[in-house]
């Protein structure tokens, strides 16, 4: 609960995880950061950090699978929703495409809801998907 501890504490592990050469996680610290910058009134830290860590997704996380990086891209996604960017809306759109994707190869038909329900950040991201406004 206390955004400003986790930043400094963020800003260490983000900094040893590159060190750990763990693109991943060091790149979901740096999205979470930006959400504590959010929490802090700093849109314009939250904006920097943000874009580092979508800078990363698309040099050094490119070629992982898509179903490795969905809590990384909710957490950029639900940023730049907060931050009122244009951006929010595509990548959401992706996500829940992503999820429906793994979802119909991880499972038969009738257990995907199941799936999807289980796991929080997937049920968040069909929730979400759900609420849009509708473009048509």
């Amino acid at each position: 609960g206390d955004a400003q501890a986790a930043l400094q504490c963020g800003s260490q592990a983000q900094a040893l995880l590159t060190s750990l050469d763990e693109p991943l996680e060091a790149c979901s610290v740096a999205a979470i950061l930006a959400q504590c910058a959010i929490h802090l009134g700093q849109p314009d830290v939250a904006l920097a950090r943000l874009e580092a860590a979508l800078g990363q997704l698309q040099r050094d996380l490119a070629d992982w699978p898509a179903n490795e990086t969905i809590d990384l891209r909710w957490r950029c996604q639900q940023v730049l929703a907060d931050l009122g960017d244009t951006r929010a809306g595509p990548l959401l759109e992706q996500l829940f495409a992503d999820v429906q994707a793994h979802a119909t190869l991880a499972t038969e038909a009738a257990d995907r809801d199941r799936l999807i329900q289980a796991l929080p950040v997937w049920r968040a991201i069909v929730a979400a998907h759900g609420r849009r406004p509708s473009t048509r």
